[in-house]
């Protein structure tokens, strides 16, 4: 886009202090499975920082239309979401199909394929970057859906380890 990479100290203040409290699973459970198509997992989480403050990460699976299909996988876009209350602090869209997803950012970009939403000014996700462009979401060299999630894990600072039971395809 501009050839900036935007990290920790472009977001929003208030929102990189919320990403950065450490975390708990107010369950107290750590393993989870992974959503289904066409499903969504929502964890409550805890800061250790001040026991009311609460926060959700989401994982959602798109619904498809009804298609057969025989190859070795198909398409799909998976997001993954941690909000404060109702307020979202950080988003990555990811499909394995680039032309799947887009996003039109405020100043007329259009940002196509994987990208991570930031809060850059205190009015939520409205921006969106490439992984390329940013280095909060840190997934190594591979983009895929466990990469990218054990990547959001660690910017959304959650103190141990999610388990997560990832069914085929996923």
């Amino acid at each position: 886009m501009n050839g900036k990479i935007y990290g920790w100290d472009d977001i929003y203040p208030e929102t990189r202090n919320y990403l950065k409290m450490e975390k708990d699973v107010a369950s107290g459970g750590y393993a989870y499975r992974w959503p289904v198509s066409g499903n969504k997992l929502s964890l409550e989480l805890i800061s250790r920082e001040n026991r009311t403050l609460r926060f959700f990460m989401d994982i959602i699976e798109c619904k498809r239309q009804s298609t057969l299909l025989v190859g070795m996988r198909g398409d799909r876009k998976t997001t993954m979401q941690t909000r404060c209350s109702d307020t979202p602090l950080i988003r990555i869209d990811y499909s394995e199909q680039p032309d799947s997803i887009r996003h039109l950012n405020p100043n007329g970009l259009m940002v196509v394929g994987t990208h991570v939403h930031l809060d850059l000014d205190g009015r939520g996700l409205k921006w969106a970057f490439p992984l390329s462009e940013q280095d909060i979401i840190l997934p190594g060299d591979e983009e895929s859906v466990p990469a990218l999630f054990w990547a959001f894990q660690d910017a959304c600072n959650i103190t141990r380890a999610l388990i997560m039971e990832q069914s085929l395809g996923v």
